[in-house]
Formats: C-alpha cells, structure tokens, sequence
C-alpha cells in the first residue's frame, strides 16, 4: 500500500509537473507571436523621406542604421518640401515609424510659406522623433522645423563643391591624410556617403 501511495504520489507530480511545464509552453508562444496578433510587427524604428541627397547614399545610410540594430523603410523618393507632408503622412500611416529622417533642398513651388510646411510636417510626423538632414545644396536658409532634431552634413563634407576633407578615424586615407567626398560632378563618393550615414545615426542614438 505505501508503495502503490508512493507511486501515485510521484505520478501526481510528475503530471502537475508536465501540466507547468505545457503552461509555460503557452506564455512563451503567445509573448512571442504577440506583436504579429496585434500588428506591432508592422512598426519600424526609422523612416525616410527625402529627394535625390539621401537617397544618393541609400547604401550606407541602410548599411550603418542596420548596423546600429535599428529597422528602417525608405518612402518613395519625392522632390520638393512640398511633397514633404503628404509623404510623412502616408509612412506614418503605413509603417508608424518611432523616428522620421527628412531631408530636401528644394522648397517648391506649391505656394505655401515654408514655415507653414515644416509645421505640416512636425504635425504629420505626429509622436515620431523627427530629424531634419540639411541638404549642404540649400541656397536659401530654411525655417527650423518644430522639435526636430537638426542635422548638417556640410560639417564632414563641407560646402558644395568640396571635393576632399580631412581624414577621420574610419576614412581610408590618401598619403596626404586626405579623402575624397564628392566626385566632379558634385555627387557624394562612398567616403561622403558613410559621413553622412554616421551624422544620421549619431542622431538616432
């Protein structure tokens, strides 16, 4: 009889203990495919809408905020501030990005004040943290955009028209401790596209 107890009492334990065990199981699947029964997965860490400028150095500006750990969707390309708005608008909408990086030279020709946009923008961008990449072609100083974050990437490329910069600690460098930053042409060179890349991610920190 102590025996047969004996036996039951382990069987009982070792069921209670295989039924914790299966709970467990449960908590762990659903924790883990939460954020897809509720869409979170949608969410990105970066969006950016831009002209030409970024876009010019998409390649390492993705390679350096995936380095980072940081998810990112690139709107379609746009032209002006004008299209600004709208843009950011329709990423948040779709992707609900925690930070917006926008960045334009050219203002439009949509006939409103400048200002009058980057307020659109600060409010189409809603809770995201908005970062503003000056493009070092602006002729015309720009209003500030409400609570974003200010970039300026003449800082490492120097005005346009600047070919080489002094070397930084991650350039591979010329005999003469110099680097190219830009072609000819003006267009950003793979050494000008990682500083800017490196300036947007310092940002994002």
């Amino acid at each position: 009889m102590r025996f047969r107890s004996l036996v039951d009492t382990l069987t009982d334990r070792q069921h209670r203990g295989t039924v914790v065990v299966s709970l467990i199981v449960v908590i762990g699947l659903i924790w883990w495919w939460f954020p897809a029964l509720t869409d979170e997965s949608a969410d990105t860490d970066v969006a950016i809408v831009s002209d030409s400028f970024l876009f010019s150095a998409e390649r390492e500006v993705t390679y350096r905020i995936h380095e980072d750990g940081f998810s990112l969707v690139w709107a379609p390309q746009q032209a002006s501030w004008c299209d600004a708005p709208a843009a950011v608008s329709t990423i948040v909408h779709d992707h609900d990005p925690a930070t917006i990086v926008v960045s334009f030279a050219d203002e439009g020709s949509c006939g409103t004040d400048p200002a009058e946009i980057r307020d659109q923008v600060a409010a189409a961008a809603g809770d995201a943290k908005l970062i503003v990449v000056a493009n070092p072609a602006t002729v015309a100083a720009a209003p500030p955009t409400p609570r974003a974050v200010s970039v300026d990437p003449s800082r490492l490329l120097g005005p346009v028209g600047t070919i080489d910069q002094g070397c930084l600690w991650w350039d591979t460098c010329r005999p003469d401790g110099r680097v190219d930053v830009r072609a000819a042409d003006g267009s950003l060179v793979p050494s000008g596209q990682t500083r800017v890349a490196r300036m947007i991610v310092t940002a994002l920190r």
